[in-house]
């Protein structure tokens, strides 16, 4: 059944994230729709091979396509991180419970050397608490774990900034926003946001609706962007290249 945060995702508890339900439907823009109905087939099932690569060489993955392709990388892919940055942030500035708090985005500590730029620093000198967070979208892999393994790696990335901050009394978390490209939601999203970053419950399940969303429609355009890109770099002619992939 859809669940309560999401209504385009099913709840799997044993994989301890939502999993998008791409089953047909007419709400879900990665669709299988009859043919009948004058719409193209877009076929996202479980093999995940992309069977419109438009290059004779080895099938694409979706994987690849939404998360990796070199030729969304700079531009499609991080305008879909960036507008779920973007969300949150608002969410934050907008939050009573975060008065007389510092908010950094996407910026250095201001006292400290790095080269580390964590979406958000959220620090109250205070009550010397700091909440580092980063928002991570990746493609949905239940073999892989790809949830738990972003999580992980976020938290070890920021290690440094971690006891940086410790050593000078500060308590201290870190912790990752993971969301699916496909409009899965990581369960600890809703606990970050309302325990570590202070935004009140019913706002956090309104953003955390909004970015999965967002997520769908922005994989979406990616994945049109790809399929134009391929088509614009066939060579004329009856034949295929094999030189050109992403």
């Amino acid at each position: 059944m859809p669940s309560q945060i999401n209504p385009f995702t099913i709840v799997d508890d044993d994989e301890g994230f939502e999993v998008l339900n791409i089953m047909p439907s007419q709400i879900n823009p990665f669709t299988m729709v009859d043919d009948d109905e004058g719409f193209e087939v877009l076929n996202i099932m479980p093999s995940q091979i992309n069977p419109f690569s438009m290059v004779d060489a080895e099938p694409e993955s979706l994987a690849h396509v939404l998360n990796h392709c070199p030729h969304s990388l700079d531009s499609k892919i991080k305008e879909r991180h960036n507008k779920a940055l973007e969300r949150i942030r608002t969410a934050i500035k907008r939050s009573g419970l975060n008065r007389g708090k510092t908010l950094q985005i996407d910026s250095c500590p201001t006292d400290m050397e790095t080269l580390l730029l964590p979406d958000i620093i959220l620090r109250d000198d205070k009550r010397k608490q700091m909440a580092i967070a980063d928002v991570a979208v990746v493609f949905e892999d239940y073999k892989k774990n790809s949830f738990g393994s972003a999580r992980l790696h976020k938290e070890e990335k920021y290690q440094s900034l971690k006891k940086h901050y410790e050593d000078r009394g500060y308590r201290v978390t870190v912790q990752a926003l993971v969301y699916g490209s496909l409009g899965c939601i990581a369960k600890e999203n809703r606990r970050v946001l309302t325990h570590d970053l202070g935004i009140k419950d019913r706002v956090a399940w309104a953003i955390q609706r909004e970015i999965s969303t967002d997520c769908i429609r922005h994989s979406l355009r990616i994945w049109r962007f790809h399929i134009a890109d391929n088509g614009t770099r066939r060579p004329r002619g009856g034949g295929r290249s094999r030189a050109h992939t992403s």
